[in-house]
Formats: C-alpha cells, sequence, structure tokens
C-alpha cells in the first residue's frame, strides 16, 4: 500500500496523539517473545521481556514516520527468550500498537539490544520507528 505524503503525516500525528492521551503516567513500549498476533485486544500469550516507558511526548513525526526518543531502559527484565514484537500502550494502558521487534540490522520497527534476553538482565531500546506507507 501507498498513500500520499499528507496523509501519511496525518496519520501518523494520530497515532502519537493517541500514544500520549490517556489518564495515567506515560506511554509504555512492551517487548514481547513469540510471533505478532493477528489482532489486537486478545490475550496475549507471549512471554514479556521488558517494558519501556516512553516519554511524555513519545517521538516525533516527519514525512510520515515517527521517531521515538526519550524512554527509560528495562534495568532488570522480568524473564528471558527472543524478543520478537513489541505493544504500544497509552498513558491509560489501552493498546495502540503492535510493531516487530529486532535486532540491529533486522528491518524491525523497535530495535533492541540484546535480542536474546536474559531473565534479570538489562535490556535496551535502541530505537523505535514507525513508517507510515507512504
Amino acid at each position: 500500500m501507498k498513500i500520499r505524503v499528507s496523509l501519511g503525516e496525518t496519520l501518523a500525528q494520530e497515532v502519537l496523539d493517541d500514544l500520549v492521551s490517556g489518564a495515567g503516567a506515560d506511554p509504555i513500549m512492551e517487548l514481547y517473545t513469540g510471533t505478532m498476533p493477528a489482532s489486537m485486544g486478545n490475550t496475549i500469550t507471549d512471554t514479556l521481556l521488558a517494558t519501556f516507558t516512553l516519554s511524555s511526548t513519545v517521538g516525533t513525526e516527519t514525512g510520515g514516520v515517527i521517531t521515538f526518543s526519550g524512554w527509560t531502559d528495562e534495568d532488570a527484565a522480568p524473564a528471558g527468550g527472543d524478543a520478537g514484537w513489541a505493544r504500544l500502550l497509552n498513558k491509560s494502558g489501552a493498546e495502540i500498537m503492535y510493531l516487530a521487534a529486532g535486532g540491529s540490522g533486522s528491518g524491525a520497527s523497535v530495535i533492541v539490544s540484546p535480542l536474546t534476553v536474559v531473565s534479570g538482565e538489562p535490556v535496551n531500546l535502541t530505537s523505535g520507528v514507525i513508517r507510515m506507507p507512504v
């Protein structure tokens, strides 16, 4: 799919606005093992590897591309396993989006280090980028 750039910019800004909406503290990104579920809203059976607290502004949008900035890394992973996907939650904890996760060079939207997470060890969110189909 391809859309005009101005529509991609509008969609990206709507995603950013949705992420910072709600009554809680800050939006979060959760990192899971396994394959991204086919649909949202169901019980997640994959293992939670890390939780990253995003900044209150989450990131910036340019040309339909959201680039995350200002997050807090996971100090001690609650479990171990290979990173597979990430879930974005707004300030109220409502699901906003699922994204592919991977290691450096994988082309995934969410890049983490290490890719194979060890329980109790730190996990770093290296970068996060969402590209609208412009």
